[in-house]
This record gives structure tokens, C-alpha cells and sequence, in this order.
């Protein structure tokens, strides 16, 4: 998992050869106020922009990628993330493309928060329970989601 700001988006080019175009269509629909729907880049990579209301209920959804690298930023509002490891929780509903779920994980679990500007990459294993509202106040929220394909060649 990484959490930076996309000002510094730059840096991770060279964790994975798509990210670079990832981060830039990620700008590009950011800079073109781009409407709420699905976008596809080069390479296997797409992004959905969603407008949500975090939320503000206990029961948070774990979730668990195997195929795609999520590049999960907020554009405006501020939403609290949940993370974790896959190997201390358990699977709840089976791998379908491009998801899984898990139980709260038993041991360690961070919060994250992400607000204007920030994004968090999350891998393989790095369980995640994305939209939570922060301080249990929902607001409203847009992001964007970057889906970066795991495998390349």
C-alpha cells in the first residue's frame, strides 16, 4: 500500500510500468471534470469516477484485488479507509472478477484518511474498506478509481 498526494503521483512511476499512464489519464479527467462513468486509458487500465455519500454505518466491507492494482483517489471531500491484510481475515464471498471480501481482519487494522488531492495504491493482499465516513459523518465524496492491470509484458 502506498499514500501520497498526486503531486508527488511522479515518484511511482517505476513501482509498475503502467502508472505513469494511469496517474496521467487520472489528471485528465480530473483537469476536464470529467462525469461520473468509466474511462479507459492504454494498456488494460481504466478509472471510474463515482459521487457518493461516505458512509457513516459500522459495518465496514473489506475488499481484496487479485487482477488489478486499485489507485484510489479523492478529488474532493474526505473519506476514511480501513486496511489490512488478507492473511488476517477471512473470505466471505468468493473471488469474482475484480473482487473479493473479507471479514475484519483480527489482528491490525489502520485507518487511512484521503482528502483532496490524495490517493492511496493499493496491491494484491492489501485488504481495504473504501468510503467509510470520516469522524462517522457522511459526506459527500468524488473520486476516482484507477483500475492498473497486475500482469504485463
Amino acid at each position: 500500500m502506498i499514500i501520497d498526494t498526486l503531486n508527488r503521483s511522479h515518484i511511482y512511476s517505476g513501482t509498475h510500468p503502467y502508472f505513469e499512464g494511469a496517474f496521467a489519464l487520472a489528471e485528465q479527467l480530473i483537469k476536464e471534470k470529467a462525469k461520473v462513468g468509466k474511462y479507459y486509458g492504454e494498456n488494460g487500465v481504466y478509472a471510474s469516477v463515482s459521487e457518493y455519500d461516505s458512509n457513516a454505518e459500522a459495518d465496514p466491507k473489506f475488499e481484496n484485488h487479485h487482477d488489478y492494482i486499485d489507485i484510489q483517489i479523492v478529488v474532493s471531500g474526505k473519506e476514511l479507509e480501513l486496511v489490512g491484510d488478507t492473511a488476517d481475515a477471512k473470505l466471505t464471498v468468493e473471488y469474482k472478477p475484480d473482487v473479493e471480501f473479507y471479514s475484519a481482519p483480527e489482528s491490525a487494522v489502520q485507518s487511512i484518511t484521503l482528502c483532496d488531492g490524495k490517493f492511496a495504491i493499493f496491491f494484491p493482499g492489501d485488504l481495504h474498506a473504501p468510503g467509510l465516513a470520516f469522524n462517522r459523518v457522511s459526506s459527500p465524496i468524488r473520486k476516482i478509481v484507477v483500475k492498473v492491470p497486475v500482469n504485463f509484458e
